[in-house]
C-alpha cells in the first residue's frame, strides 16, 4: 500500500492512503480523467461526500497526487460540479463502491426532522448544524445534498424547532400570565410611545425598558429601584418549571433577543414567539435582580460602616490624648509604690506621673470599648434614620 501525504489545509491534515485496488481503479480511467477521479475517490472516503471546489483539497495535495499518478499538474482548478456525463458516471461509480446513494426529497425531510429533534437544541450555529447533517448522512450512507439544499434544510430545522418550542411554552402559560407579559411592552401609565412632536420613541416609556436598566452605584436609591424591578418581575408570576425541559443557553438566547430589541419591534412578533421570549427574559431577569440586590446590599452595608468609622474615628481622636512611654511609666509607678507601700497615691504616684497623665492613660485604655460602642450606635442610627426603607 502506497501512502501519499497532502496539504493539511486540504482535508483537515489527514493522510491519503492509495491502496493497490485504488490504484488499479484509477489507472483504468483515461489519462485525462485519472486525477479528478482519484481526488473524488479519496475525498469521498474521508468525508462521505464529493469535493465542491478544488480549494477544499488544496493545490499542494493535488500536485502531489498528480506526481504520484504520473499525470500533468492541471493549470486550471479541477471542476467538481460540472454537468458532464463522465463526471456523473464517476460519481455513481464511487457511490456504489462505498455503498452510498444520492439524497432524495424524502431524505431531506427526514434529515431536517432529525436536526430539529437532535441538534438544534444544542446550537443555532449554521456551520455546526451543517457538519451535524453531513455526519448524519454519512451514518445513513447518503451523499449529502448540495450546499444550497443543506442551507435550506438547516434553516427549516431551526425554524421548526423554535416554532415547536415557542408553541410549547406559550401553551403552558395562562391567559392572565400572557397578558401580564404583554403589558411589559406597553407604555407606563397609559402614556403614548410618541414624543411631543409626534415621532415614535420606540417604546422608550415601556415597562420593559425600566426592567432592563442597570442598578447603578451602591446607594439607597439603587436598592429601592432594584426592589421595584424585582417586584414587577415577581408580579408576572411565571409558573414553576416553565423552562424545566430547556437548556440554559436556549433561555439565554431568547433573553438576549429581548434585551437588545426595542419594545415596538417585539410587539410585531407572532404571539407565541413574543410571549416565549418575554417569559425567558423575565425568568432570567428575576435571578439577575436577586443577585444584583445582594451585591448592592453588601456594598451599601460596607458604605454605612465606612462612613460610621470615619465619623467615630474623628470623634475619638478629638477626645483622646495619647500618652507616650506607657511601659516605662508603668515600671516607674511600680517601683515608687514598692518603695513606699504605706504612703498615699498622691505622695508616691503623682510625683512620678501627674494626675492628668493618669487620666489621659485611663481614657486611652477605655477608648477601645468606647470606639466599638460608639461605632455600633452610629451605624444603628444611620440605618434607622435613612436606610430602614430597604427592609420595609
Amino acid at each position: 500500500m502506497d501512502t501519499l501525504s497532502r496539504e493539511p489545509a486540504g482535508l483537515d491534515g489527514c493522510v491519503w492512503h492509495l491502496t493497490l485496488a485504488d490504484r488499479a481503479l484509477i489507472l483504468a480511467k483515461s489519462r485525462a480523467n485519472r486525477l479528478r477521479f482519484a481526488v473524488m475517490l479519496l475525498f469521498f472516503r474521508d468525508r462521505g461526500r464529493f469535493p465542491r471546489a478544488a480549494e477544499e483539497v488544496g493545490a499542494a495535495a493535488i500536485a502531489a497526487l498528480a506526481s504520484d499518478l504520473g499525470v500533468p499538474i492541471p493549470q486550471e482548478p479541477l471542476a467538481f460540479e460540472s454537468a458532464d456525463r463522465t463526471l456523473e458516471r464517476q460519481r455513481a461509480e464511487i457511490r456504489a463502491l462505498f455503498g452510498f446513494r444520492e439524497a432524495t426529497v424524502a431524505d431531506a425531510a427526514s434529515l431536517g426532522a432529525w436536526l430539529r429533534d437532535h441538534a438544534v437544541a444544542q446550537s443555532r450555529d449554521r456551520d455546526r448544524l451543517t457538519a451535524e447533517l453531513e455526519a448524519r448522512c454519512r451514518t445513513l450512507r447518503i451523499e449529502p445534498p448540495t450546499r444550497e439544499r443543506i442551507a435550506r434544510i438547516v434553516r427549516g430545522a431551526v425554524r421548526a424547532y423554535e416554532d415547536r418550542f415557542t408553541a410549547t411554552i406559550h401553551g403552558k402559560l395562562s391567559p392572565e400570565v400572557r397578558s401580564r407579559l404583554d403589558a411589559l411592552l406597553q407604555p407606563v401609565s397609559g402614556q403614548s410611545d410618541n414624543d411631543a412632536n409626534g415621532a415614535s420613541t420606540s417604546g422608550a416609556r415601556a415597562l420593559l425598558n425600566f426592567l432592563r436598566g442597570d442598578p447603578g452605584r451602591a446607594s439607597l436609591d439603587s436598592v429601592m429601584r432594584e426592589l421595584d424591578r424585582l417586584q414587577a418581575i415577581r408580579a408576572i408570576d411565571l409558573p414553576a418549571g416553565l423552562f424545566a425541559d430547556a437548556l440554559p443557553h436556549e433561555i439565554e438566547l431568547y433573553r438576549q433577543r429581548v434585551a437588545v430589541q426595542p419594545p415596538s419591534d417585539l410587539r410585531r412578533l407572532p404571539e407565541a414567539v413574543r410571549i416565549t421570549w418575554l417569559a425567558a427574559f423575565v425568568y432570567l431577569r428575576g435571578r439577575a435582580l436577586t443577585d444584583s440586590l445582594v451585591e448592592l446590599l453588601v456594598e451599601t452595608v460596607h458604605a454605612i460602616g465606612a462612613r460610621a468609622e470615619r465619623r467615630v474615628e474623628q470623634q475619638v481622636i478629638n477626645e483622646i490624648r495619647k500618652v507616650s512611654g506607657k511601659t516605662n511609666l508603668l515600671f516607674e509607678i511600680a517601683n515608687a509604690s514598692l518603695a513606699q507601700p504605706d504612703s498615699t497615691v498622691r505622695e508616691v504616684v503623682f510625683p512620678v506621673a501627674s494626675e492628668q497623665t493618669l487620666r489621659d492613660l485611663v481614657r486611652e485604655w477605655q477608648s477601645g470599648p468606647m470606639y466599638r460602642r460608639t461605632l455600633r450606635t452610629t451605624i444603628r442610627n444611620s440605618y434607622a434614620g435613612h436606610y430602614r426603607r430597604m427592609g420595609e
